[in-house]
Formats: structure tokens, sequence, C-alpha cells
């Protein structure tokens, strides 16, 4: 299914498959397809499987009791975020690239959390489809609402 939304009035979205391609500029587009690559790397195969996610746990726990593991962690955070924030400023301007960044950044970590305490009911798909069904509801003018539970374009 197809569907275009309008983002601005110089912008125009095309919904093909789970994921918009913007239609009018480059730029904008490699903003969302960046977006989207940050979101596969924060659940890759080879990290998202369960003895890597306790080895992050043990990390996390241990990070605020050593100087070094807080450094490495506040190192992590900043990247993740100036990331997301970078190509979410193009998008939609510095107050809510903020916003969204912070809680971008939160669902990836609950995620992964949640593999840990519930693997049998997340997977990196889930989770991947959960942090695009969030992006959704924050932009339902350039998602037209239109994205089902599986992170795909719904019918």
């Amino acid at each position: 299914m197809v569907m275009r939304a309008s983002v601005s009035p110089k912008v125009s979205v095309l919904m093909v498959g789970r994921w918009p391609s913007i239609s009018c500029s480059r730029k904008l587009r490699r903003s969302w397809a960046e977006i989207e690559a940050i979101i596969d790397a924060s659940f890759t195969e080879r990290q998202f499987q369960p003895q890597v996610i306790v080895t992050w746990l043990a990390f996390w726990g241990q990070a605020p009791h050593d100087e070094t593991l807080m450094r490495l962690q506040r190192v992590y955070a900043r990247r993740l975020q100036s990331n997301l924030r970078h190509e979410l400023r193009l998008l939609v301007g510095d107050g809510r690239a903020a916003v969204v960044t912070q809680g971008l950044a939160a669902m990836i970590d609950g995620l992964w959390l949640d593999m840990l305490l519930n693997p049998k009911h997340t997977d990196r798909d889930a989770a991947k489809a959960s942090v695009r069904v969030f992006l959704a509801g924050l932009f339902p003018k350039e998602f037209g609402g239109k994205v089902a539970a599986n992170g795909n374009a719904a019918a």
C-alpha cells in the first residue's frame, strides 16, 4: 500500500512498505535513512543475544560505582543522542528533536532490558518494530497514523 502525507508545504512523504521515503529532498531522505540505520544498529543480531544483554545490564549496574565505566556509558549515550538529534533536527527542528531523541534513547535501552527479562516476548525484529510504531505516534502527519503494530505500513 502506498500513502502520501504532507510533512510541510515543501515536503511530501510516500509510505511504501514500513518506512517513509521523502520525495523532495535528498537531505531529508538521508536523515530518515540514518534514523533507520541507527534503529537497525541498536538491535543487530550479534548484539541482541541474551549473553550480550546480560553483560550490558551488568555494565549499567556497575557504571555508577566505577568512574571508568561511567565515562564509557556517557560516551555511548552522547554518541547515540548526538546521532539521533542531528538527523531529527533536520526533520523537526531543535526543540522537538531533543525531546524525541531522549525518548528514542530511553526506548532502545528499555527494549534491551525487556529482552533480558522477557526473552520469549521480545526479539530484535519486535524491538525495531516497537521503535517504528513509537516514531509513527510522534509523527502522525508524516506517517498518516498508518503504521501497524508490526512496524509495517497498515493496510
